[in-house]
């Protein structure tokens, strides 16, 4: 799973230095190019040394290549060839060839569609006369009634339409309509954008200088993108994404034959983010690798504190199970996990482990809980499974991170207890 999501990032990384020749007089310091990114962006790629990447994607590399070979990347690389051409490098002057850095966003409509945005900072090297003169000689050009200085164009062999746009020294660049509009909306709006939120301007202060492109995982939004490209069977398991964290920033260096990265993460103020909720624990020793799955693809294993209290659901849990969480924390040996085997298209393929100071009185902890629930049982003899009937136990307990396990069966192995979906999980496990 980790391959793929890496791999779809780095396709990411390749496509936007494709896309440069469009996005080649951005400047990066420039807050009304940040600014007209919507907030949902769930990827951010800025690509510092455009001509430095473009002499490494070669077509006699060894990553182009290889990418070339990939059914996702030749998707993008075809429709960015159409915009390729807008402002080829060869009918620009030559004030236009500095080596200008290039941003690109992406974003997923409610019809889970992948929609990109890109944005050209013109610096003033470009008035619109000029910009409709190079367009008018390439595509058929409608202008929008509802926008100022604003263009749907197209190519008749493609039949495809593009929608630019000029404001306040901004070229705004994309297929959808929404996305374009919600883009020229943001440039001119009062309201605090993502960009100037402290937590992210900090972010972008840590990010390297001497890299090829900075890429900005929104951790909200994330989830859906992936789940774009993911095979079905997948996407179930990238839904713990939007509680993670929320921002991380990726250096991107690029070679012939690899792509190194490194960078950092950011949580949010409502402590409700997975890596603030363990932050300053101590470490633990992990057993936990001793009873998963072999084919597991997924693993989230932790350490919690033994004054560990769930932020805001203790009251709730209390008054629906007539138990107070904390007498099934205290029986929590430091260490839990979430678990996924997402080969085969199911909730039944996901699971959430405890492991326990002494497992007998754990289970009398637990029984209480599933007895004053109602709950039932399957099972007999050591695969026998009670149900704790409460919606969302283990995300109410353990934070949204957690949310795939929405239902609360149970059974113990050694000193391990796992909770999954239903009876047929824990016989899946």
């Amino acid at each position: 799973m980790a391959r793929k999501v890496w791999g779809i990032i780095a396709v990411f990384v390749i496509i936007a230095g494709i896309a440069w020749i469009v996005f080649k007089s951005y400047t990066s310091g420039n807050t009304v190019a940040w600014k007209a990114i919507p907030d949902n962006a769930a990827v951010i790629i800025e690509i510092n040394n455009p001509k430095n990447l473009i002499g490494t994607l070669s077509s006699g590399s060894e990553i182009w290549e290889s990418l070339s070979a990939n059914s996702i990347f030749l998707g993008y690389k075809n429709g960015f060839e159409f915009i390729d051409s807008l402002l080829n490098i060869t009918t620009v002057d030559q004030d236009l060839r500095n080596n200008f850095p290039a941003i690109l966003s992406y974003h997923v409509n409610k019809e889970s569609k992948v929609n990109i945005l890109g944005l050209i900072n013109t610096n003033d090297k470009i008035t619109i006369d000029r910009l409709m003169d190079l367009l008018e000689n390439r595509f058929i050009v409608y202008p929008l009634k509802d926008v100022k200085n604003a263009y749907k164009l197209l190519r008749e062999e493609s039949g495809k339409e593009l929608l630019i746009g000029f404001k306040s020294g901004l070229i705004v660049l994309t297929y959808d309509k929404f996305l374009f509009n919600e883009s020229i909306k943001n440039i001119s709006s009062s309201g605090t954008h993502f960009s100037e939120q402290p937590d992210f301007i900090s972010l972008r202060e840590t990010s390297g200088s001497n890299v090829d492109a900075h890429i900005y995982l929104n951790y909200e939004y994330l989830g859906p993108l992936l789940k774009a490209y993911s095979n079905v069977q997948f996407t179930s398991a990238l839904t713990w994404l939007e509680g993670f964290a929320k921002w991380t920033e990726v250096d991107v260096m690029i070679k012939q034959n690899e792509v190194l990265m490194t960078g950092f993460t950011t949580v949010d103020s409502s402590g409700n983010n997975f890596l603030d909720r363990i932050s300053k624990r101590d470490p633990v020793q992990h057993k936990v690798f001793n009873i998963i799955p072999f084919n597991t693809n997924l693993l989230l294993s932790y350490g919690i504190p033994e004054d560990y209290q769930p932020s805001t659901k203790s009251e709730l849990i209390i008054k629906k199970l007539k138990v107070d969480p904390a007498d099934f924390f205290n029986q929590i040996n430091g260490e839990v996990a979430l678990v996924s085997n997402s080969s085969r298209s199911s909730a039944d393929n996901h699971w959430f482990i405890a492991r326990a100071n002494n497992p007998d009185k754990m289970d009398q902890v637990l029984r209480k809980m599933a007895g004053n629930s109602g709950g039932k049982s399957a099972g007999s003899g050591k695969y026998l499974y009670r149900e704790i009937k409460y919606d969302k136990l283990i995300p109410d307990l353990f934070g949204s991170s957690c949310s795939i396990i929405k239902n609360s069966w149970y059974f113990f192995i050694e000193d391990f207890v796992i909770f999954g979906n239903s009876p047929q999980s824990l016989t899946n496990f």
